[in-house]
């Protein structure tokens, strides 16, 4: 009995001790009674669920009935292919639609299109234990929305891990009803300026006409005309038929415009621009006129004439002018003139070829005309002569069309011939002179006819 005081003596001492010492938790953290208590087995490593391989190689291929490392003229369908090494069992676990292709122009992002925009048609096969997906794409210019003709550079990408951006060159171009300049004899041919078919701007053309008794009347008249549809020409005539001319000295004439005839015609500050630039540059190409002033009711009163400066006296451009083809929906292509500032002639021959390439004057567009890739080798000034060296790619450029060929000579010949001092061009490539490019004769210097955008009728 008295033994079993002392042991119950001693374990109420153990107990008190025990209560007093810090619990080591580290101790308890060496069991895992998650595991211990838990009735289910842990996952057999080989079992986890398998991720996407991002290491696969993937690559586009292209036709090889289409060389793109070419530029692309006008195209339709384009096939292509995506290789890669995914499995099949892997192959649904990534989108392959998911396509980007954006237009640039001048080294600029133009537009973005996405997939379902240009994929027309998609399939998958494999070939050699390769997964392969077949593309057809739609990039004709209407499908695309595509709204101005030009030089692009077309870059497609994809979000796959190790697809290399695929880069080509397309172009767009309107089929042309070429307007050839040519020399006329006999009556009497003169320029005048009617609106662009879209009223954006002025286009020069020559007309021919039995000899007038006035000169100067007949050529006034002229732009009473109103063009005929066909004619790719705005459908108005461009000044009130009231508009009178009166010679105030040796080569100085004004012309009076009425107020209640133009108001019938003229709707904004725009198209009064157009008005009074065509009336002054068709008078001033008459040899008899050099300084040309404007009158509204009799009077120069600011403001009468929507913005125009009624103090302001005209005299002829003689600045180096770029010759631009503009397209219409008839098909038809005139050479319309834009002015460059002169900076000699080296430097208004360099500005010339850029702006013909790039499309740009300043920063309104008129269309490119030069492809891209074609560079200037050297520029030879020789006498009244210039010689232009161009790079190989002059000779790919418009493969499928001598009217275009023909267009791009013809704009560079009146562009470089309208600097003061420069009758004729030659062109020759990597140094070798040309017989021919399309049905173009360059085997002789080029010198410009005497007429440009030349019709028989309006």
């Amino acid at each position: 009995m008295t033994r079993l005081f002392i042991n119950l003596f001693f374990i109420i001492i153990i107990c008190f001790t025990l209560a007093a010492m810090p619990i080591n938790t580290e101790i308890l953290n060496m069991f895992d009674f998650e595991d211990i208590f838990s009735k289910e087995e842990p996952l057999d490593p080989q079992e986890e669920p398998e991720e996407n391989d991002d290491t696969f190689q993937a690559e586009f291929a292209y036709n090889l009935n289409t060389n793109i490392e070419k530029r692309l003229y006008n195209p339709n369908t384009f096939e292509l292919s995506l290789s890669t090494n995914i499995t099949e069992d892997l192959a649904s676990d990534y989108d392959f639609s998911n396509l980007e292709m954006s237009f640039l122009r001048n080294g600029e992002i133009y537009q973005i299109f996405q997939s379902d925009n240009f994929i027309a048609d998609m399939s998958q096969s494999y070939e050699n234990q390769n997964l392969v997906i077949n593309y057809t794409f739609n990039l004709s210019k209407n499908h695309l929305n595509l709204d101005q003709d030009g030089f692009y550079e077309v870059a497609l990408e994809s979000d796959l891990t190790g697809l290399d951006r695929l880069t080509f060159n397309v172009a767009y171009t309107e089929d042309i009803e070429l307007i050839n300049p040519t020399t006329i004899t006999g009556n009497y041919t003169y320029l005048t300026y009617f609106y662009s078919e879209d009223k954006s701007h002025l286009v020069p053309i020559h007309l021919n006409i039995p000899a007038p008794n006035s000169i100067t009347v007949a050529v006034r008249n002229s732009l009473y005309q109103v063009p005929s549809e066909n004619s790719g020409l705005y459908p108005q005539q461009v000044i009130p038929n009231q508009t009178s001319l009166t010679r105030i000295s040796e080569g100085y004439y004004a012309a009076f415009l009425y107020s209640r005839e133009f108001n019938e015609l003229i709707t904004s500050p725009a198209e009064a621009d157009l008005m009074v630039e065509a009336l002054s540059k068709t008078l001033l190409e008459l040899p008899h006129i050099d300084r040309l002033t404007l009158y509204v009711d009799d009077r120069q009163v600011q403001g009468s004439l929507f913005d125009v400066d009624l103090t302001k006296i005209y005299e002829e451009q003689t600045s180096p002018v770029v010759y631009y083809p503009d397209h219409n929906n008839h098909n038809k292509s005139y050479l319309i003139p834009v002015v460059l500032e002169d900076e000699g002639v080296n430097a208004s021959i360099f500005n010339m070829v850029e702006a013909l390439t790039s499309g740009y004057v300043k920063d309104t567009y008129y269309g490119q005309v030069i492809p891209p890739e074609i560079t200037i080798n050297n520029i030879l000034i020789e006498a009244n002569q210039v010689t232009l060296d161009f790079s190989p790619s002059f000779l790919e450029a418009y493969p499928n069309s001598d009217d275009n060929k023909t267009l791009m000579i013809h704009s560079l010949l009146y562009s470089i011939t309208s600097i003061e001092g420069i009758d004729s061009l030659s062109i020759t490539v990597d140094g070798q002179s040309l017989t021919s490019f399309g049905d173009y004769d360059l085997s002789q210097p080029l010198v410009p006819e005497s007429h440009i955008n030349y019709l028989e009728e309006l």
